[in-house]
């Protein structure tokens, strides 16, 4: 399953290269796809804008629990923290580049240069509403030239 969305996001990727046209991904990996994707079309596209959503693991944890009333608090952080480690071991099979990663949210993971090689933008989640981090994505986009808000 992890392949065949990777694949369709690969696809998504070039397709919208090859027709000049902008797109929205969204998926742990989707920055990762894209970086992947920007080295084999031997391009810094402009058209691709990596935005990485991070939040410390309390509140992903927190977050968790809100869908799954029925699991204890404990539980939940060990299961969540679990995944979190499994999905890493089985992407790393698929993608190289992430051979150092230790945690798929650790914004501190920097490439040579020093910075976070899979996201042009970093929003910290932890303390934002939804309403919020949307703000957030919506005034960066346009500051980047993505879009442009009509207001």
């Amino acid at each position: 399953v992890d392949e065949m969305f990777d694949s369709l996001q690969r696809y998504l990727i070039r397709d919208s290269h090859e027709k000049g046209r902008k797109i929205i991904l969204e998926g742990r990996l989707a920055g990762v796809i894209a970086t992947e994707q920007m080295g084999e079309l031997g391009d810094s596209s402009p058209a691709i804008t990596r935005i990485l959503f991070t939040a410390d693991s309390d509140a992903r944890n927190k977050r968790v629990s809100n869908r799954y009333r029925d699991l204890t608090s404990e539980n939940v952080a060990r299961l969540t923290r679990e995944r979190e480690i499994k999905d890493l071991q089985t992407w790393k099979k698929f993608h190289p580049l992430i051979s150092g990663m230790q945690d798929i949210y650790d914004a501190s993971f920097t490439d040579r240069s020093g910075a976070y090689p899979f996201a042009d933008v970093i929003i910290d989640t932890t303390e934002l509403t939804t309403k919020e981090v949307k703000q957030q994505i919506l005034e960066t986009l346009e500051n980047r030239g993505d879009i442009l808000l009509v207001k």
